[in-house]
């Protein structure tokens, strides 16, 4: 069983946020987190979240596995990891490599058999139709606009807090991103990295 603790990187940001969930300051609703990796974020958002649900996603199923066997269930209620991805519609893939992911702007696989695992790539739309969504954390390294468009109608109706750790070429993209896409006022939180 595994103990959270606030990912030891980006820690001003980290903190920011982490205090802001704790004082129940970002809008009410779930929280997701595609590429959830190892589920360091996952289990954080889990820890200051309160009674908010936390989806995360991950294509690689010894991620999942291992967020599964470290932060169970009988300790992190509303953790929720789910074997997947986001996209802009829903479908099967049948699964990547580390050299083509099957076609998909998707971070590396890291477990043996991840190449061979079939997922699925959810929308956010068909995941939060009946529960709202208060807070998004993508890392999907240059996948966002693409799981972003999978939710336009709850990020129209829903008020969402967004955290993306994005890619150059996503940081270049986002001056000219679809009007539709983003969200009304200063919520939505672009990182960028500090090296190449």
């Amino acid at each position: 069983m595994g103990k959270c603790s606030r990912p030891p990187n980006e820690v001003i940001l980290t903190s920011i946020l982490g205090g802001l969930l704790l004082e129940n300051r970002v809008p009410a609703g779930s929280i997701v987190t595609a590429g959830a990796q190892m589920g360091r974020w996952a289990c954080f958002w889990a820890a200051v979240g309160g009674e908010r649900r936390v989806w995360a996603l991950d294509p690689d199923p010894g991620h999942i596995a291992a967020i599964r066997q470290t932060y169970t269930p009988d300790v992190y209620p509303t953790l929720w990891p789910m074997h997947g991805a986001l996209g802009a519609s829903e479908r099967n893939i049948s699964g990547f490599s580390r050299a083509g992911r099957a076609g998909l702007s998707l971070y590396p696989a890291t477990s043996a058999n991840a190449s061979r695992s079939p997922f699925k790539i959810f929308t956010l739309d068909r995941l939060f139709e009946r529960e709202a969504l208060g807070f998004i954390h993508l890392d999907v390294e240059g996948h966002e606009l693409e799981a972003l468009t999978g939710g336009l109608a709850v990020l129209q109706r829903d008020v969402t807090t967004s955290r993306l750790k994005t890619s150059l070429r996503l940081a270049a993209a986002l001056p000219h991103m679809p009007r539709r896409l983003r969200p009304p006022g200063p919520r939505l939180g672009v990182q960028r990295p500090l090296a190449c």
